[in-house]
């Protein structure tokens, strides 16, 4: 899955968010990722990750938000999770949206002189006979305009 989302970013994700894996496009932009945990490796304060995210209050709120959904009720990884992000967001206001159920958020990277606007989902196998494949998590990233698609077919050449 990772590998034939090429030329674009994908991330596969334990139940704590360690990165387990990554494809070439991720290790492209954001070399040194591995066993890092994602909430640390991009919203944590002086990470490269949180610095070439334009709009990173809009995004870092939004995640929050769909971890603290994805905590409810769930084990102690994810409140832990939640809780170390809601400490990198410390002092960061929270933008003004209409309802955090109606958000989309279009993460907007600057690499150089270049703006790279995206579109992420993230891919679950919830009805995985296995446990680990049920923890699991895939983060395909997508370009939301032609000239973020350009950036990618460009950066793996």
């Amino acid at each position: 899955m990772l590998e034939k989302h090429e030329p674009y970013p994908a991330f596969a994700f334990d139940h704590e968010y360690r990165l387990l894996a990554a494809n070439g496009a991720a290790h492209r932009l954001l070399p040194g990722l591995e066993g890092g945990n994602w909430i640390d490796v991009s919203f944590a304060p002086g990470s490269p990750v949180r610095a070439a995210t334009e709009n990173f209050a809009e995004v870092a709120w939004a995640a929050l938000d769909l971890l603290r959904r994805e905590a409810n009720g769930s084990p102690g990884a994810l409140r832990a999770s939640v809780a170390r992000l809601e400490a990198h967001l410390a002092g960061v206001p929270r933008p003004r949206v209409a309802s955090a159920d109606e958000r989309v958020i279009c993460p907007r990277f600057r690499f150089g002189d270049r703006v790279v606007t995206t579109i992420t989902t993230i891919a679950r196998f919830g009805s995985a006979r296995d446990v680990t494949l049920d923890e699991l998590r895939v983060e395909l990233v997508f370009p939301a305009d032609d000239e973020s698609r350009r950036f990618f077919e460009e950066a793996a050449r």
